[in-house]
């Protein structure tokens, strides 16, 4: 024990610093270390909160922060070698022995990683103990370790970093997921080769200032935290390539967002956002954005300049309208805007390289009429709008595969609609369709087609047409059929249920009978 608490006081020497010294006249007392080397206090100067006579429990926590431990392993003796209380008065004639602890921290640091003594990590460059139930790091674990590159501690029960974490100038990726951090230590940016950093799942309400000084930082997952706004600084991200914001509470971002050039990939899905930062489109590198369940109502007109933006993902908002630059999106490949206001689309939507649409849930009454010019799309999703008529064009969506147009106002179908050669699934149920277009009704018309709904039309009319049956039809009647089976079914069912549920009410009355004659006999 000894050894050890030489060993710790020379951890505590080199980490005070100047601030073990000799003690000033001013003092009330000298407070030294086993070595002889006095602890001095910035309070315990001429004029500080403790230059006159105090309590033990007074001087002891400013003395555990001039050796930069915690105050629980701070043990005052006097001279007479009896170990003082926090209620006993400072001796002012003699000398006081400041006597340190043994961090449990430590102990318990090097029994998990299967160490003698924490002394026995400095060498460490990869260290993982996820889901070990580690409650806390010890004050010295920065400087203990500083040849750590690569630290997971995922899963634990960290609710705090201790001061010295940024002396870990080595630390390269950094796990601390599902932990209970509420904050970062304010020089947290000193981690200056910090490449990679998972920060999910903590209870973390803000970023350090300091954050924007990780410039070699590549990763950042902050998922399922609290954070409701972020520091100006992080526009200094200069190496950044993919951001994870989901599940937090921000309701603007920074002006210097935009200059994150080298962004690819950013999520922000499920916070309070009701705008984007009017530089956004400066974003010049991103490929992939997700603002599902936002409070979006508008997108800023630099959105257009996003000339990588491959997919984007915008369901669960307000939109009532696209911006006119929308159009000029020339790598978009898919878009997902289900559930917002929309009330049309630009009129130039049609020369979008899109592969995928969804905007079902919306309020569109008319699609441009240059949207059959969306040559490359294989999946359409128009359900729940208000749509009464497809443009003529549409019958140039020569890729598609699959198509909803369930629950609009359509009456009929342009007659360009037989050309969808590779139509495979087609949703139309719901509608106020009577009669098909003549171009359907052809022997060799949407060959391709395997699924069909058309319930909630007028099906029997349709049913009933005087033409050779379209290939598409005799699917329809296959799958009328397969419904008429599948409803006497469930009508056998529910009847064989309520038989049996009859016979055992009855057998449940004759038995009461049988019971009560018996009684009453």
């Amino acid at each position: 024990q000894a050894r050890a608490l030489g060993r710790a006081l020379g951890r505590v020497r080199a980490r005070a610093g100047a601030r073990v010294r000799a003690t000033p006249a001013e003092m009330p007392a000298s407070f030294r270390l086993l070595s002889g080397e006095a602890v001095i206090a910035e309070a315990f100067a001429e004029g500080g909160a403790l230059s006159e006579a105090a309590s033990i429990g007074e001087v002891r926590p400013e003395l555990a922060l001039a050796l930069g431990v915690v105050q629980d392993r701070v043990k005052l003796v006097s001279a007479a070698g009896q170990l003082l209380g926090d209620e006993d008065p400072v001796p002012t004639d003699a000398d006081v022995q400041v006597c340190l602890l043994l961090d449990p921290l430590e102990t318990r640091l090097a029994e998990l990683l299967g160490a003698p003594h924490f002394e026995d990590l400095g060498g460490k460059q990869d260290m993982s103990l996820p889901n070990r139930d580690v409650t806390g790091l010890p004050e010295s674990f920065g400087g203990g370790v500083p040849l750590l590159r690569k630290l997971r501690l995922s899963g634990n029960q960290l609710s705090a970093l201790p001061r010295s974490f940024t002396k870990l100038q080595a630390l390269t990726e950094l796990w601390l997921e599902d932990n209970h951090i509420a904050r970062l230590p304010e020089d947290f940016g000193c981690l200056e080769r910090l490449r990679f950093l998972q920060l999910e799942e903590n209870e973390l309400t803000c970023l350090p200032e300091s954050f924007g000084n990780l410039r070699a930082l590549e990763t950042v997952a902050l998922d399922c935290n609290a954070l409701a706004c972020l520091p100006e600084s992080i526009g200094n991200l200069s190496a950044l390539q993919k951001l994870r914001l989901v599940q937090n509470e921000l309701t603007q971002l920074p002006t210097t967002f935009g200059n994150l050039k080298g962004l690819r990939e950013l999520w922000l899905n499920r916070n309070r956002l009701a705008g984007l930062p009017e530089n956004f489109g400066s974003l010049a590198s991103l490929r992939k954005l997700r603002l599902v369940r936002n409070r979006l109502k508008s997108l800023p007109l630099s959105f257009g300049r996003l000339a990588e933006l491959q997919a984007l993902y915008l369901e669960d908002n307000q939109l009532a309208s696209l911006p006119d630059t929308f159009v000029e999106l020339r790598s978009l490949k898919s878009v997902n805007l289900d559930n917002n206001r929309l009330l049309a689309l630009p009129d130039s939507f049609g020369k979008l390289p899109l592969e995928k649409f969804w905007a079902s849930g919306n309020r569109l009454r008319r699609l441009p009429e240059g949207f059959g010019g969306l040559s490359s799309l294989t999946e359409l999703g128009l359900r729940s709008n208000a749509l009464e008529a497809l443009p003529e064009s549409f019958g140039g969506l020569r890729a598609l595969q699959i198509l909803h147009l369930q629950e609009n106002r359509l009456s009929a179908l342009p007659d360009s609609f037989g050309q969808l050669a590779s139509l495979r699934m087609l949703w139309l149920s719901a509608n106020r369709l009577t009669s098909l277009p003549a171009s359907c009704l052809g022997a060799g018309s949407l060959r391709a087609l395997q699924l069909v709904r058309l319930g909630g039309n007028d099906v029997e009319r349709l049913g009933l047409l005087e033409v050779r049956q379209p290939a598409f039809l005799d699917q329809l009647s296959i799958l009328r059929r397969e419904e008429q089976l599948q409803q006497a079914l469930s009508q056998r069912q529910s009847a064989a249920a309520l038989e049996d549920a009859a016979a055992a009410a009855a057998a449940a009355a004759a038995a009461a009978a049988a019971a009560a004659a018996a009684a009453a006999a």
